[in-house]
């Protein structure tokens, strides 16, 4: 997000190409620095940095690809990390599991339906996303912790819309920091707001009893049907949509949009 409103930012003034790309990739080894390089901003930095090649070359981006090539410099760089490191998994699952069933839940007859344009659409965009990444990571959080939470949906639901607002504000407020402290202070003072308040959102659900459960440690085999099924169930979906539920997310809203135009049409 932050690196396509960057490009965008740099395009909009005007800057060359090489600019562009320069001060894109200088922000974004500059975050990845402040961010702390774990496994999860190593593989989004990655990826980040795939996409601005694409867009200064106009070239399309393909995001499972850059997700592969990912894990393979990660791997390539440090073989143990495969094995060892649960955020290394954990990141790529989730990643993953967007990317491949994101694109197939859309296309389902459900979240076609009129109720799911306009303000509707901010519960898809934000429901469907975690919840690909959540039937993604599930069994693998059961093999690793056998636990999982049930209120993980609905605290996705609070939080993730808030996410990019504080991802942007913490790089205003460290930028203003540097060059006017007081007005630094002043977004400090907001993005401190929305972290109390995803810190509340948080400690609400995790104190309920029923937050998450307990699965024995003998039931850790049910990890491998569980992805047997799963991604089953991704190539079947992939096959009967073929290659029209992977398009881009703008040609798939663009393609949502005609729908949702056509019936309103036929409605009236």
């Amino acid at each position: 997000i932050i690196i396509k409103i960057l490009t965008a930012v740099c395009a909009f003034l005007g800057l060359r190409r090489r600019d562009n790309f320069l001060l894109s990739s200088l922000f974004l080894l500059f975050f990845s620095f402040m961010a702390g390089l774990t496994p999860s901003i190593i593989r989004a930095s990655i990826m980040a940095f795939l996409l601005i090649i694409a867009q200064l070359s106009a070239r399309l981006y393909r995001p499972l690809y850059a997700l592969l090539f990912a894990m393979v410099v990660m791997v390539w760089f440090n073989p143990l990390i495969l094995l060892n490191s649960l955020s290394f998994q954990l990141s790529f699952l989730a990643t993953g599991g967007i990317l491949l069933l994101y694109p197939l839940e859309e296309e389902s007859s459900f979240w076609q339906k009129n109720i799911f344009s306009g303000l509707g659409q901010w519960l898809e965009l934000t429901l469907l996303p975690s919840l690909s990444a959540f039937l993604m990571v599930m069994p693998w959080i059961l093999y690793k912790m056998q636990t999982v939470s049930l209120v993980s949906p609905i605290t996705n639901l609070l939080v993730v819309p808030f996410l990019p607002l504080i991802i942007i504000l913490g790089g205003i407020t460290a930028f203003f920091s540097w060059v006017f402290y007081p007005l630094g202070l002043f977004f400090s003072f907001v993005l401190q707001l929305l972290l109390k308040y995803i810190l509340f959102v948080v400690h609400l659900f995790s104190s309920f009893a029923f937050s998450q459960i307990y699965i024995p440690f003998s039931f850790r085999w049910l990890v491998f049907p569980c992805y047997l099924l799963l991604f089953a169930f991704i190539y079947y979906q992939r096959r009967k949509w073929g290659s029209t539920a992977f398009l881009n997310l703008s040609e798939r809203s663009e393609r949502k949009s005609r729908f949702l135009r056509s019936e309103a049409t036929k409605g009236s």
